[in-house]
Formats: C-alpha cells, structure tokens, sequence
C-alpha cells in the first residue's frame, strides 16, 4: 500500500516547496508507516473478537525515538491521547493502571481505534505537522488527507464490518477537526458500508482544554442502543 500512497505524499511535500525535505524524510515516514501497519493489524488481527465501538482518530505521532502509538506496548505509557484514567472513568471507576491495561480493557469491549490518515507527521521529524497544515491555503489538511481515505481508510472498513455485530457499532470522532475537513467524505465511505458517525453531541470526545470528554466517553460506552447498523 504504501507505494500507492507515496506520489500523493511526494507531491505534497513539492506542492509545499519541501521537495528536499522529503528525501531525508521520507525514510522515516515509510518505515514509521510498515511499523504502525504491523501493530494495528497483530491487535485488530489478534486481540480484538467483536468492533461495538470504532474512535477515528488522526494518525500516530510515532516519532524516530519513541515509537508514540496507542498499540505500541513497548511504549507503555498514556498520554492525552486517551488516559488510563479517561476508560477508568468510563467504566465505572475500573482499575486501569497502565497502557497494557488500556489496550487490553478497550479490546475486551471492542473499542477499536483508527486513523484516517496512513502518515506519522511530527514536529521533531517531519517539516509539516497537522497543526500547521490546518492553517494553509492551498496545500492544507484535506487536500494531504483526503486521496489517502479512499485506499487507505476503506481498506480498513472493509475488514472492519466483518467484525461487526448485527447490533451495529457506534463511530464518533476523537478530534473535532477531522470531521470539520474530511466528514462529508468519511460519511460516503462509511454509508458504502451502512454506517453513520454518531449524532450530536456524541460525534467526538474532544475535550476543550485537552484529552479526552469523560462525560461523552461515559455516555457512548453505557448506552446499550447503537446508532449505526450494519444492514
């Protein structure tokens, strides 16, 4: 896959005057990308038997040194990102102490986490972050994302539905921002597959201020209704 995403990639970082950046970039980026591939694929794969919940996410901030993924179990610590605490929270108060633990807690539920977008920019590796993206005319946010969610993110829901119980699956956002700029062509894959993003106010668990909405977490993970079924 990741030579079918790399012209749009390559053509990215040239239509940002950053074609010599991404020579020396671009060995990370791939190796990040077969990396986090690995992981998501051994838990989605290996440990998680039924989807009820589906968290689009962003994409990994990986990073050369610390390898920072919420299936990286060699690097076992939380972050904002989602908080022991937050899935303690949310399950009444269950003990949750660390990121094996996280995992292991959001696989017993079914709680699957997936990014929209197959590459790992940071701000110590790569000379474009997504916070920056956002605020460009021309070479923005949709237009690095967007050709990626036709092959990447559907490759994902196609085998993802497989594991999806006839009751349906609830699918929300962790970021605001993902919906704000690629939402309308998230929608038309998911309804490729008769799934919905869940309504207002549980569309997202973003949290003003930082991590996660514990009250809207809370809320997804009680409720027994679905909001999206598998027809």
């Amino acid at each position: 896959m990741w030579t079918k995403l790399l012209p749009d990639l390559k053509e990215f970082y040239s239509n940002c005057n950053l074609a010599d950046a991404f020579i020396k970039e671009e060995d990370y980026l791939k190796g990040a990308f077969y990396d986090i591939d690995a992981l998501w694929n051994d838990n989605f794969n290996n440990k998680i038997k039924v989807v009820n919940y589906i968290m689009l996410s962003e994409a990994p901030l990986w990073g050369k040194k610390v390898g920072k993924y919420i299936y990286n179990t060699k690097y076992n610590h939380d972050s904002s990102f989602f908080r022991c605490s937050d899935l303690s929270y949310a399950l009444n108060n269950k003990p949750i102490s660390s990121k094996i633990d996280l995992i292991k807690e959001l696989n017993e539920i079914g709680f699957l986490i997936v990014d929209v977008s197959p590459f790992t920019l940071n701000k110590e590796d790569t000379s474009i972050n997504y916070t920056q993206l956002s605020g460009r005319k021309k070479n923005n946010y949709y237009n690095l994302i967007k050709p990626t969610l036709r092959l990447y993110l559907d490759d994902r829901l196609s085998r993802i539905v497989k594991k999806i119980h006839d009751s349906g699956v609830k699918i929300f956002y962790r970021f605001p921002r993902i919906e704000k700029q690629l939402g309308a062509e998230i929608s038309v894959l998911l309804q490729n597959y008769n799934l919905n993003i869940l309504q207002k106010p549980l569309n997202d668990v973003f949290n003003h201020g930082g991590g996660i909405n514990r009250k809207i977490l809370t809320e997804i993970i009680s409720k027994p209704e679905f909001n999206s079924q598998v027809l």
